[in-house]
């Protein structure tokens, strides 16, 4: 085999490693319930199980503004109620504000379960033919491959 032959192969083999999701994205299950209230506001809670122990840092996020009318963007409140790993034993956590997000991490120290429960002002636009509530859970990150969700209306 040539040497050019070698390094084309060597290179297409990198590009599609490169493709591929993440190994910690396999098989973690999201399971979410979202409770809406009459003043536009909500409690989400996500809880998310992994498949095997996790001694990495996850890292969530959620949008600190949310697009509305004539292209102004219109701010949400999110406050964190409670970080817990399996059995309920609250983890620590740091959370950060930047503008356009709010970004929470989480040491994880070989948990198989995390559970991030937070409120959210301002989540609903009300408009006069409907009302409207739209949210990302999960952080945004890629770690769910199954996922569940409950409503609650007020």
């Amino acid at each position: 085999m040539t040497p050019w032959l070698r390094c084309a192969r060597l290179a297409l083999l990198l590009a599609l490693l490169m493709c591929l999701p993440p190994l910690r994205a396999q098989n973690a299950a999201l399971d979410a319930m979202v409770s809406l209230d009459n003043d536009g506001s909500a409690v989400i809670v996500e809880s998310l199980q992994f498949p095997a122990p996790r001694y990495d840092q996850f890292e969530w996020r959620a949008p600190a503004r949310r697009p509305g009318p004539l292209g102004i963007n219109y701010p949400v409140v999110l406050t964190v109620l409670e970080v817990s790993g399996g059995e309920g034993a609250p983890l620590p956590y740091q959370l950060r504000q930047f503008d356009d997000y709010t970004r929470l991490r989480v040491p994880l120290a070989g948990s198989r379960s995390l559970k991030i429960t937070y409120s959210l002002e301002n989540a609903t636009r009300f408009w006069s033919d409907r009302d409207e509530f739209a949210w990302t859970l999960g952080g945004g990150s890629d770690v769910a491959r199954s996922a569940s969700l409950s409503v609650h209306l007020p």
